[in-house]
Parts: structure tokens; sequence; C-alpha cells
């Protein structure tokens, strides 16, 4: 018994088979194109995440040296005219 491909001539349904090769290939190449495109997506979107992240530590460092600033008294808050007191009493803009 000899082996016969779908594709060879002479075999029912050979044409149809052979017209459906390129067009596999052409998805198989689509499929790899977005699946690289998936992963390079995936990839800059856990950059993004990581550098989100380090802004949001460092603001909440800030704030958090801020606070401790201000509750030591070494920097004293004066509303509504935008100035900020250092503790030995001079105004600073």
């Amino acid at each position: 018994m000899s082996w016969v491909s779908p594709g060879d001539p002479g075999v029912p349904g050979g044409a149809a088979v052979r017209g459906a090769s390129p067009a596999l290939s052409v998805s198989q190449a689509t499929t790899l194109s977005l699946e690289s495109e998936l992963l390079r997506a995936r990839e800059l979107g856990g950059q993004q995440r990581r550098r989100a992240a380090e802004v949001l530590n460092g603001l909440l460092r800030d704030l958090s040296e801020l606070s401790a600033l201000v509750g030591s008294g070494d920097i004293k808050l004066v509303r509504g005219t935008g100035h900020r007191e250092h503790g030995a009493g001079g105004s600073v803009p």
C-alpha cells in the first residue's frame, strides 16, 4: 500500500487542498504576528505597571516625609497665604 497525499494530482479534491495550503500559511503567519504583538503588549503593560508603582511609592514616601515635618513642627502650614513657615519663625514663599 502506498501513501497518497490529498494534494497529489489525480486525487479527488486535490485542487481544493492545494488552494487551501497558501491560505493556511497566511493564517499561520497572521497568528504568529498577532501572538508576537500580544507578547510585546503584555511586556509593555508590565513595565508600565512597575513604573506606575515606583512613582506612587515615591509620592507616598514624599507625603510621609512632609507629614513628619509638619507633625514635628519644623514646618508650619499657614492657610490662605500659600506660604509655609519654618520652625524659626521665618516665612518662605
